[in-house]
């Protein structure tokens, strides 16, 4: 590894240094052939992640690049690893409910497994208690993508994607009030965008042309794309006292705090784990009665008519995963909903003996909204909203015309950001609640 005198074109090299081969690939020859690996074997973020082309070609790469994501901050991968959870790529045992001896080496040692769960347990906060979920499930129907009519409305797209994301999270903003009512890690459901999220221009919602043909619209879309996930674990300050990258250990903490949730991939983890018995049950709100009907018309039945009733069909399988139901009344307080969940838990279970909290809670958005008419703790649900619903999109179609000019340079033109995300309401704070 000898030094050189001269850079290439004759410029004199800095003294005592040496070539980057000499360093990096010492015996090397000189000339080297360089290439680029199918992007089938090796993903880049964005074909994995978004554009989901394994799924199209039915072909699993080999490798995949943690790019394209929006999630990271100074403290913690917030990003990379929710991506690669959602895949089922992240192997670190750091969830108690997915925690698998055998990915960490310790099958056939019952005492080192239970302590590797213990430390998972204890790197997100849940230490001397079990933590409990509320799975939503977004039954609001998902329309089909604008359809493209270019210059004659080049936002056509970009306005059904705030219109869509503003909707849901407002629905999950209910959801969210109901989950810290009843203190509950809350599960968000699959996430749909209507466009692209990216630093640059976007053509017809996606990243460029040679995306368009393999890019759906709608798509599932990563957490990242939508919500600030550093956020989700807390202001900075409040984070850095907490084990690394871990979520708040409480559902009704100080807003500052951030809120514990999973992915709507979690269930499917979930689901496949063998190292959890999870129990389940399902919230459904109480409408008022309706009127009676009205009596029936007795009509006589002919003597050689034989009456045979429909046959009596039974659930198998659905009932196991959403588990029986507990009804709650509708236009409650927070404070009435959980009194009424406790009451109803803790009556009529036979799935868990001894005890009444299932683990898995399910409840559609639509009854979340039926069922929490106010809270007692709006004005902490909004700072809170304010804070894990802070997000900005930044939508630059290429097929924008319009200019507008900087207020801060002298005959130069700025590059326009189109649209946001609002922040969603709080439900109303219940009257005569200080």
């Amino acid at each position: 590894m000898g030094t050189r005198s001269q850079r290439p074109r004759g410029k004199e090299h800095t003294p005592g240094s040496r070539w980057l081969f000499d360093v990096c690939i010492p015996g090397v020859a000189r000339v080297l052939t360089l290439g680029t690996m199918p992007i089938a074997m090796v993903a880049n973020g964005h074909s994995f992640f978004t554009q989901q082309l394994q799924l199209q070609s039915g072909r699993w790469p080999l490798a995949v690049h943690a790019t394209y994501q929006f999630g990271d901050a100074v403290d913690c991968a917030f990003g990379k690893r929710e991506r690669l959870r959602e895949w089922g790529l992240w192997r670190v045992p750091d969830d108690p409910f997915l925690f698998s001896p055998s990915a960490v080496g310790t099958a056939g040692n019952p005492a080192s497994s239970a302590s590797t769960a213990a430390d998972a347990e204890a790197a997100l906060g849940f230490v001397g208690g079990t933590e409990r979920f509320l799975v939503l499930h977004d039954d609001e129907p998902l329309p089909p993508a604008a359809p493209w009519v270019g210059q004659a409305d080049p936002h056509s797209r970009g306005r059904q994607h705030v219109a869509w994301v503003n909707g849901l999270f407002q629905r999950l903003a209910t959801g969210i009030s109901l989950a810290r009512a009843l203190q509950r890690t809350v599960v968000l459901p699959p996430l749909y965008c209507y466009c692209e999220k990216h630093w640059a221009r976007l053509f017809q919602c996606t990243v460029g042309l040679t995306a368009l043909s393999s890019q759906s619209l709608p798509f599932r879309c990563p957490m990242d794309h939508l919500l600030p996930l550093p956020l989700w674990h807390g202001e900075y300050e409040r984070r850095t006292k907490r084990p690394r990258c871990s979520l708040p250990p409480r559902a009704d903490g100080q807003p500052s705090e951030g809120f514990p949730y999973r992915t709507s991939a979690w269930l499917d983890r979930l689901a496949a784990s063998k190292h959890l018995v999870a129990t389940a049950a399902t919230l459904r709100v109480r409408l008022p009665d309706p009127p009676p009907p009205p009596p029936p018309v007795l009509r006589p039945i002919p003597a050689d008519r034989v009456l045979r009733g429909p046959p009596i069909r039974t659930k198998h399988g659905a009932h196991l995963w959403a588990g029986r139901e507990i009804w709650m009344p509708a236009g409650s307080t927070d404070a009435a909903l959980r009194s009424a969940y406790a009451s109803q838990s803790a009556a009529d279970n036979p799935i868990v003996d001894g005890e009444g909290e299932p683990t898995l809670l399910h409840v559609t958005l639509q009854d979340a909204a039926a069922m929490l008419g106010c809270s007692a703790d709006a004005p902490a649900l909004q700072e809170l909203f304010a804070s894990i619903f802070k997000s900005r999109w930044c939508f630059r179609p290429e097929e924008m015309t319009d200019v507008r000019p900087d207020p801060f340079r002298r005959n130069e033109t700025i590059d326009v950001c189109v649209w946001g995300f609002k922040v969603p309401d709080a439900p109303p704070k219940c009257e005569g609640i200080l």
